[in-house]
């Protein structure tokens, strides 16, 4: 890593900001009232979900097992659209890699099609995992990340 990229994340890591509670609009400022207020929980999956996708996503949670690729792409359709509903564009994969701190790579749920157009888009292989070496950040090396 650079020194110039180091001293940066440095600085970032050791500002001490106020935390800003303007989202809040007047709400509690308790932690508890927002916390998980936007996740794709069992009660927004029993909304979103067909009832077979549902099952086999709770089936999957239970047992460990992988999800198929067509059920993930049903999943992906779903949180899509719940995600759009809250105002989302982006998503994150976040991760804890070696450093002690957290890390997260964001994409959007926009692609661009090959003539240039850009098209909604999230799919079951959004949610599989892949690239378990982080070998695509600048700092690859081998670690499992289930």
């Amino acid at each position: 890593m650079s020194l110039a990229r180091f001293n940066a994340l440095q600085t970032i890591e050791n500002r001490l900001e106020p935390i800003n509670t303007d989202f809040l609009d007047g709400q509690q400022e308790n932690i508890a009232s927002f916390f998980a207020a936007n996740v794709f929980n069992d009660e927004a999956m029993k909304k979103y979900l067909p009832g077979d996708t549902y099952i086999s996503v709770k089936a999957a949670t239970q047992s460990g097992e992988k999800l198929e690729r067509s059920v993930a792409d049903v999943v992906a359709t779903s949180m899509k659209e719940w995600a759009m509903e809250q105002g989302c564009t982006h998503f994150a994969h976040w991760f804890q890699p070696l450093t002690g701190k957290t890390a997260e790579k964001h994409d959007s749920f926009f692609t661009m099609t090959h003539d240039g157009r850009v098209i909604e888009e999230f799919t079951g292989s959004a949610l599989v995992q892949q690239e378990p070496d982080g070998s695509s950040f600048p700092s690859g090396g081998m670690r499992s990340t289930f």
